[in-house]
């Protein structure tokens, strides 16, 4: 390892902070480790052990699961996402939501339901702002389409700035719409 490197224990134990999951809250079980399993985590006969995991009692909430690298070893490796994947398959068995954070301490890629969030953050967040990329409202109440409406994270500026993503049910297009919150007008969008 290079002098000054992290090891992926050292990685692992700084993101249990930064996410918070070093917290006790009711009606969640999280943490981080290389011991406990998945079958001790309520899901069974599966022993893999992830390297974090926020798993609500209510399963209509989103879950996380963190798989950390080195920071020698990054996140770039497809073997890596895989084996993030294989340990989002088996909470995908009761949640429909979650969320995939493969995790370098230096690097970092994001995963919605398996899709790579390209425009997530490029630092590691609190479990809260990961939750909120899985909140979504729907807009538009027309059965043929619908918008989902995600609020995705205010910029600290004055005054302060956010910004939302509008996709829609039936096509793959995405609108990301900014804006700051005193004048209430559109400062820029994209498709």
């Amino acid at each position: 390892m290079s002098k000054g490197m992290r090891t992926e224990d050292e990685v692992r134990d700084s993101a249990k902070l930064v996410l918070g999951f070093d917290k006790t809250e009711d009606g969640v079980q999280q943490g981080t480790g290389q011991i406990t399993t998945f079958n001790q985590l309520g899901f069974r006969d599966c022993n893999d052990k992830p390297d974090g995991w926020y798993l609500p009692d209510d399963a209509s909430k989103p879950a996380i699961i963190l798989e950390t690298k080195s920071e020698t070893e990054g996140v770039s490796k497809e073997k890596h996402v895989k084996e993030l994947f294989k340990n989002i398959d088996v909470v995908a068995k009761k949640y429909s939501k979650t969320i995939g954070i493969l995790y370098s301490g230096s690097a970092i890629r994001v995963f919605r339901n398996k899709i790579e969030l390209s425009d997530a953050s490029k630092r590691l967040e609190n479990k809260d702002y990961y939750i909120r990329l899985c909140t979504s409202q729907k807009l538009d109440t027309n059965s043929s389409t619908r918008l989902h409406f995600m609020p995705a994270w205010e910029i600290t500026c004055s005054p302060p700035t956010y910004v939302f993503f509008f996709t829609s049910s039936s096509s793959k297009t995405a609108l990301t719409l900014t804006y700051r919150k005193s004048t209430t007008a559109c400062i820029s969008s994209s498709v």
